[in-house]
């Protein structure tokens, strides 16, 4: 059974607070009890202890509290928030989608088959490689000697870059952006290996990558399952290299060569099945399905486009906070549900406690107590 939402309790505050407040300043003033039979003495005394006995700021305050409360505890667990109301919507993952490089796994990668790639080549692709945002790109581009990039390269979302150089095109990316497929075939990749692309007119090449999961992977992948959410992986890389990351994460769910709009489309299928869905991703790519999700991370490593679409922000190389970030929002909401209760029935049984009590001093003391507890619980 899913909790309910925080919104419902904010709204619902909300509008308690617009009627409670009006209520209480009509119930409190001197005039009623004089009317009532009171003298002017202990009327003026008991219409000042209601209004402070009240304390009708608890309500109003019993969600915005924790809301900042837990933007500080998720801060403080390595999390940035690019969105007001992602604390709202973090409680109600129920499913989470996982991209492999870059995500799933360290942004930095190493070389594999350099050595069997002419220098000049490899320079070229380098320079080619500074105008993608693709992490396996951009591990060409830290390669040693590489100069500055190629004016007028052009990048394709999901499939590489490209530029004419001299009346040549020359291309980065996937191998069928490069006409490159036949290669991969015949190539010696170990299963862990990402792969890009290289074309220059007849010549084609495929430049190989580790990649090594990030250290806290699978204990992160182990957690979410312990709380119940679903896992995918999407990928757009090879299906061995996919197969491989998944199977040292325990992970049956997966899918490998898979574009953004692929990554959309099981988004929306996971809607249809009511599925809050947190898509965790880094690429440039990814951005289309950062936006569709219900809620969206991204590590600090990532492409600024889709930091930018991102609701959340990690920083570091561990992928914990993935989890610490679910668990702050789900306290969060309990504590909400905690204090929007609690303030409700602190002020139900403290006013009539107020309004029939004789020893009206008494009253006024124990309401300014109780208001402080009822605002800062949890």
């Amino acid at each position: 059974m899913r909790s309910r939402p925080v919104r419902a309790y904010r709204r619902l505050a909300d509008r308690g607070s617009r009627l409670y407040a009006p209520a209480v300043h009509a119930t409190a003033p001197h005039r009623h009890w004089v009317i009532a039979g009171a003298d002017w003495h202990d009327a003026i005394v008991t219409g000042v202890a209601v209004l402070i006995i009240t304390c009708p700021w608890a309500l109003g305050l019993a969600i915005p509290t924790v809301q900042a409360v837990a933007s500080g505890t998720i801060f403080k667990s390595g999390v940035l928030l690019n969105s007001g109301d992602v604390i709202e919507r973090l409680p109600e993952v129920d499913h989470v989608i996982l991209d492999k490089t870059g995500t799933l796994t360290l942004p930095d990668l190493d070389g594999t088959n350099a050595a069997d790639i002419p220098a000049g080549v490899f320079a070229l692709a380098g320079r080619l490689a500074l105008s993608s945002h693709h992490p396996v790109a951009a591990a060409v581009a830290r390669a040693p000697g590489v100069k500055p990039p190629i004016i007028g390269t052009v990048e394709e979302a999901g499939q590489g870059v490209r530029v004419i150089v001299d009346g040549v095109e020359i291309r980065l990316g996937l191998p069928s952006f490069c006409g490159a497929e036949a290669l991969v075939s015949g190539a010696d990749l170990g299963p862990e290996s990402s792969i890009v692309a290289f074309s220059k007119g007849s010549e084609k090449f495929i430049l190989s990558r580790g990649q090594g999961l990030r250290p806290d992977a699978s204990a992160v992948v182990g957690a979410l399952k312990a709380r119940n959410i679903g896992i995918d992986v999407l990928s757009g890389d090879r299906e061995p290299a996919v197969r491989a990351a998944a199977h040292a994460l325990g992970m049956l769910e997966r899918s490998a060569g898979v574009t953004p709009a692929d990554k959309i489309a099981r988004i929306e299928e996971l809607k249809r099945c009511s599925t809050k869905v947190l898509m965790v991703g880094d690429g440039m790519n990814d951005a289309p399905s950062l936006a569709a999700a219900h809620v969206s991370m991204s590590p600090i490593s990532a492409a600024h486009l889709s930091q930018a679409t991102a609701d959340l922000v990690f920083l570091g190389r561990p992928l914990a906070p993935v989890v610490a970030a679910i668990d702050a929002a789900r306290k969060a909401l309990q504590l909400m549900r905690q204090n929007f209760w609690l303030a409700i029935g602190y002020n139900v049984m403290a006013v009539p406690i107020c309004c029939l009590s004789g020893d009206c001093p008494s009253a006024l003391n124990r309401g300014s107590g109780g208001c402080e507890a009822s605002v800062f619980q949890g």
